[in-house]
């Protein structure tokens, strides 16, 4: 017999149909914010390229200011798949065309 490999699940979430979606990140992290920014910068190149950086600098992360970006559909379920462990670290906050994502409040649905 073979052994069964479980795999990790993907909690769903729901976007509008549109070619490109606005995404908004702060860094909540209080302790450590440019260490966070410096973790979450590669999800968000990934995601909207060089150009998304611009600006979401070390003071960006301190001063807890939101930092946008555009991104194009094929994109976002990569970006919320790599930037979910910081959601749920509570190291920083994520709108994607202005819905904010919460996976606390959505494993505790599932569960």
């Amino acid at each position: 017999m073979g052994t069964v490999i479980t795999l990790r699940s993907h909690t769903p979430i729901t976007v509008k149909a549109s070619p490109r979606h606005r995404v908004r990140i702060r860094v909540s992290d209080r302790a450590f914010p440019e260490s966070t920014r410096w973790d979450v910068q590669r999800p968000v190149q990934n995601a909207g390229g060089f150009q998304a950086l611009d600006g979401f600098n070390d003071q960006c992360a301190r001063s807890w200011r939101w930092h946008a970006f555009k991104v194009t559909h094929h994109f976002v379920s990569r970006f919320v798949r790599q930037i979910a462990p910081y959601i749920l670290r509570g190291q920083v906050d994520v709108q994607i065309d202005g819905q904010a994502l919460d996976f606390k409040a959505m494993k505790k649905l599932s569960a």
